[in-house]
């Protein structure tokens, strides 16, 4: 596993007071999606904070790791993503670079544009916490991915026209707005890369998410797989989920990679079938 910015997890900033007298008691809840796993490999944390009035998340990496999305959030913003108001403060302590983020509702008349006092409160009580933190990550190791993706040439190898049983198909997920923002640090650290196709008729989608270097997830992401089936896909170890909607997924330990395949409305077996030949 690799050594983390943060030893412990966000686990070790429970019962901080600096941090309570930012944004009041607050729990972590842990990130429900995969792109953690993107930041971890690099010795990066996220998490959410979540107390009784407020919540943020947080996101602490290596600040080299960092270096590539750090002038995009240099200046705390509130910013219209879709129809929401995303707010960001970012810091530097050490060498640990810290983004918090949280969200103030719908897009209206009322709706303030000043970055809430709360979150730069806490983005200043982190910036301390970290203060003096050393460098962490491991090194990158061989990986069978190179990113970006040639989402091109996958296509034509997996047959997408034929998988969406479409002739027209389109480059993107079927979604509102340009999704979570851990989905996109993780695109623009590049700690994943990823390649999405849908077409509009039935509202099919395919997509595939490739997380360099993170074998080392591969035990804890499949046991948190409540509900999966164990299987193996081009003779490895893999973890298929149906899910509500007809949406289906698999992870799968691809060498020193995890590869994440998913797709909402396709025949029974297809994400499977899709894996194997991606890494076949």
């Amino acid at each position: 596993m690799p050594e983390a910015v943060l030893p412990g997890g966000c686990e070790a900033l429970l019962g901080d007071e600096s941090l309570t007298a930012a944004i009041g008691a607050f729990d972590i809840t842990p990130p429900s999606e995969l792109w953690h796993v993107g930041f971890e490999t690099v010795g990066g944390v996220e998490c959410t904070l979540t107390a009784p009035e407020s919540w943020a998340r947080v996101f602490v990496l290596p600040e080299e790791e960092a270096a590539a999305i750090a002038e995009s959030y240099r200046d705390p913003v509130c910013a219209q993503v879709y129809d929401d108001v995303e707010c960001t403060a970012a810091g530097s302590a050490g060498e640990a670079w810290i983004l918090v983020m949280s969200s103030i509702g719908y897009v209206s008349a009322d709706t303030p544009t000043a970055v809430p006092a709360r979150l730069l409160a806490l983005r200043d009580a982190l910036v301390v916490r970290f203060d003096g933190a050393e460098s962490a990550g491991v090194d990158s190791s061989a990986t069978t991915a190179a990113l970006p993706l040639d989402c091109e040439g996958i296509a034509a190898r997996l047959d997408v026209g034929t998988l969406l049983d479409s002739a027209e198909i389109y480059e993107s997920r079927i979604e509102e707005g340009p999704g979570p923002l851990a989905r996109r640090l993780a695109d623009a650290l590049g700690t994943s890369g990823r390649c999405d196709w849908s077409e509009l008729d039935d509202f099919r989608e395919f997509g595939l998410v490739v997380f360099p270097d993170a074998h080392w997830a591969w035990d804890r992401e499949s046991e948190a797989l409540a509900g999966s089936t164990q299987t193996t896909v081009a003779g490895h170890p893999a973890r298929v989920t149906e899910m509500a909607g007809g949406r289906q997924s698999v992870l799968v330990s691809g060498g020193t990679n995890l590869l994440w395949v998913s797709g909402a409305r396709l025949p029974d077996g297809a994400v499977v079938d899709a894996a194997s030949a991606y890494l076949g």
